[in-house]
């Protein structure tokens, strides 16, 4: 089974509560949605997680991590694309496209981690924030890459990040937002002009709003739940 939840910025005891609501192993999987938490004074209980969980843990970077403690891992290849292995606690890198198993067969997930902080002036750049949270030209490219090999077609996609459309969306329907879209919005938007998926999943809003169809896609924005991707 493949799992996904939201943000969980360095407080990991909501998988600790979810291994005892379910049994798992380790051909089980939780991928979180970015905001993970790669801190400093997180790291030493990071580099525990693969041994007091049950199932095996993945995530999307979010805007809100360590970049320069995140890219001091090396990246190697997983499931088909690049990941960097936390002792056994996988960052699913930007732009890729994974062929997870499930069941007796596999899930194809592109993931497009990153994303804008709204809180800039509030924080401190080397120390609380890093230049290295936006997605990338270089980050599209290598989507744009590796979905070919997939004639753009994937299973599920996974950001970090919702595209301009869903935000808009929930901005008019969910909760009024004060601010205009991102930049990393607007990127996710054209990822969803090129790729070819039936399902999308994303976190950052601290909100849960499950299966809104949008120009044929169902959305989907994960916090504290756990959505099983089927």
């Amino acid at each position: 089974m493949i799992f996904l939840t939201g943000d969980l910025h360095g407080d990991f005891s909501r998988l600790y509560e979810f291994a005892e609501e379910k049994y798992l192993t380790k051909s089980d999987y939780v991928i979180v949605l970015g905001d993970f938490g790669i801190w400093k004074m997180t790291v030493n209980e990071i580099l525990k997680l693969d041994e007091s969980l049950p199932f095996t843990l993945m995530f999307l970077d979010g805007n809100h991590e360590d970049f320069d403690l995140l890219q001091s891992f090396p990246v190697s290849e997983k499931w088909g694309g690049k990941v960097r292995n936390i002792n056994g606690v996988y960052h699913l890198c930007r732009g890729q496209v994974f062929e997870i198993p499930k069941d007796d067969g596999i899930k194809t997930v592109a993931v497009m981690g990153g994303g804008d902080s709204r809180d800039i002036s509030r924080r401190i750049e080397g120390e609380t924030w890093f230049d290295s949270e936006q997605i990338t030209d270089y980050d599209m490219e290598e989507l744009e890459k590796n979905l070919e090999l997939y004639h753009n077609r994937v299973d599920v996609f996974l950001s970090h990040s919702p595209s301009a459309k869903f935000e808009e969306y929930i901005k008019d329907n969910i909760k009024s937002l004060r601010y205009p879209p991102t930049m990393s919005n607007l990127m996710i938007a054209e990822i969803h002009k090129r790729i070819d998926t039936q399902k999308s999943y994303c976190g950052h809003n601290h909100l849960n709003v499950e299966k809104v169809e949008l120009d044929g896609i169902e959305y989907n924005m994960i916090f504290k739940d756990f959505l099983e991707i089927t």
